[in-house]
């Protein structure tokens, strides 16, 4: 074998497992992803448009909505957000159980506040 194909099975082989198992579920979506275009084409272009239209407007709805874009569809979003209604803030309802942190106790912000000494 030569030593530069030597050297790039050697690198591959160095890899940790965590990156082939994302390669091979990266080559799966892709697959399938293809595999749902093919299938989408003999369908007809009206429904496969309307298809696409409806999926890329949940995403963005929920991107405006939820403000969890991507980084650098931040500007954009942020233009589109402004004709959205904000959504209201959740407001915990008295007498439930506040948050709780990982380590089981209730976050220090979320705690009830003491009545005061007499």
């Amino acid at each position: 074998m030569p030593e530069s194909a030597q050297q790039i099975l050697e690198t591959y082989m160095g890899m940790p497992a965590d990156f082939w198992i994302k390669v091979l579920i990266a080559t799966v979506v892709l697959l399938l992803l293809l595999t749902v275009l093919k299938k989408l084409a003999q369908v007809g272009q009206v429904i496969g448009v309307v298809l696409l239209l409806i999926i890329l407007g949940v995403i963005g709805y929920k991107w405006v909505r939820d403000r969890n874009e991507p980084a650098f569809m931040t500007p954009a979003v942020s233009f589109v957000a402004s004709f959205f209604d904000v959504p209201a803030p959740v407001v915990q309802p008295s007498g439930t159980m506040p948050p709780v942190q990982a380590s089981g106790t209730v976050a220090p912000e979320n705690q009830p506040a003491k009545p005061p000494a007499k």
